[in-house]
């Protein structure tokens, strides 16, 4: 036991030292675009109080984004608050169907990470617009919205827009994602209400993996007795991580692809044994920093 554990410091201390987590050192190549002194990101819309006081009109007007002439269809976007006492807020923007069909399946869209920003997912993969190398704004040619209603949500508090006034805000367990979850859908429906009975999916994706079944689990416990149901239909996961144990074991299939050598292979079942190890020793921000720099060995490292 010493010896892994002597083993773990090292390896900890080596990456943080050297910076050999893939993501800072991507992340360090990226432009970085600070607000300037005349920049003005405006105020949060907060929707909640006007549920409150039963002003949901007044919720989804304000609620309403312009995008024309760039992009023709209607979204809703804004901050619903899940804990008022820490003032903890999720931010959402949502996409009703391109067809104009009201009953078309809900699909709400959770990014991985974790810690990523459901505008990826939004801008990047399935959504209806797209921003170009000119930072111009333009309709995807290709995608969901054309058939279905898609709600991105920035999760969990913390996470891109997404934020908290208190450190108690920010969760620790999947329990408490679908806790915050759960209050910002029962409150997406009060505005949106029109879509409350079409059939409702959630999808993600990586780390989305453990966001996805939690949230569905607990909408699945609270529909019976609940005043506001949700009409949950089913879930999609695509790449999830669910087992990183066993999942993070890439050694012998990339090398069988050719994408690694026997020197690296030997690399990377080293990376692969002491970050279960890690696992086993609930040593999770080491696990991830080991386990992390195994995609940095497939790819960062190619790049170069």
């Amino acid at each position: 036991m010493f010896s892994w554990y002597l083993i773990f410091t090292i390896a900890y201390a080596f990456n943080y030292v050297h910076g050999y987590d893939p993501l800072r050192r991507f992340l360090a190549n990226v432009p970085q675009t600070p607000l300037q002194t005349n920049d003005d990101p405006g105020q949060p819309l907060f929707l909640s109080p006007y549920i409150e006081s039963g002003q949901i009109d007044q919720a989804r007007n304000l609620s309403r984004v312009n995008l024309q002439p760039d992009y023709s269809y209607p979204s809703y976007s804004g901050y619903l608050t899940v804990n008022k006492t820490l003032q903890s807020n999720l931010f959402f923007w949502f996409f009703p169907a391109q067809s104009g069909n009201a009953s078309a399946p809900v699909v709400v869209w959770l990014q991985g990470g974790p810690g990523a920003s459901s505008l990826f997912g939004l801008f990047a993969e399935q959504g209806p617009i797209m921003v170009d190398k000119e930072k111009k704004l333009h309709p995807s040619a290709t995608t969901w919205n054309m058939k279905y209603h898609l709600l991105y949500i920035d999760q969990p508090v913390g996470t891109g827009y997404s934020f908290t006034k208190s450190e108690d805000g920010y969760v620790t367990n999947e329990d408490e994602v679908a806790r915050d979850l759960y209050a910002m859908l029962t409150q997406f429906f009060q505005i949106y209400y029109e879509y409350a009975a079409s059939p409702f999916y959630v999808t993600g994706e990586s780390y989305g993996g453990k966001y996805v079944p939690a949230i569905v689990y607990k909408i699945h416990v609270e529909n019976p007795q609940a005043k506001i149901k949700i009409s949950l239909k089913g879930m999609a996961i695509g790449d999830g991580l669910i087992d990183p144990y066993n999942q993070w074991d890439y050694g012998p299939v990339m090398y069988q692809f050719g994408l690694t050598d026997k020197q690296e292979l030997e690399r990377v079942n080293i990376q692969t044994e002491l970050g279960r190890r890690a696992i086993e020793a609930k040593q999770c921000l080491l696990a991830h920093l080991v386990l992390d720099e195994i995609m940095g060995i497939f790819y960062l490292e190619k790049q170069v």
